[in-house]
């Protein structure tokens, strides 16, 4: 072992980050009954963009995961 991270290792690394923060955030607006309208009237995002990010895999901005984080723990039905 050289002590290299591969660019195969480093993006299945990412990929197994990403799928965990998905599910969190899935999981966090099923408790909370939180639906994709509600999530982007309530960020002011765009609900196609939120539904690319929390249900099909594209990775998110770091602003974007803000907003997402900072309403599910605000919010309140």
């Amino acid at each position: 072992m050289n002590g290299y991270v591969t660019d195969a290792e480093y993006n299945a690394a990412q990929r197994e980050d990403l799928n965990k923060w998905q599910k969190d955030v899935q999981a966090k607006m099923q408790e909370k009954k939180c639906c994709l309208y509600t999530l982007a009237k309530g960020t002011g995002l765009h609900r196609a963009n939120l539904k690319r990010v929390i249900f099909e895999g594209q990775y998110p901005t770091l602003s974007t995961m803000s907003k997402i984080h900072l309403f599910l723990t605000r919010y309140e039905k």
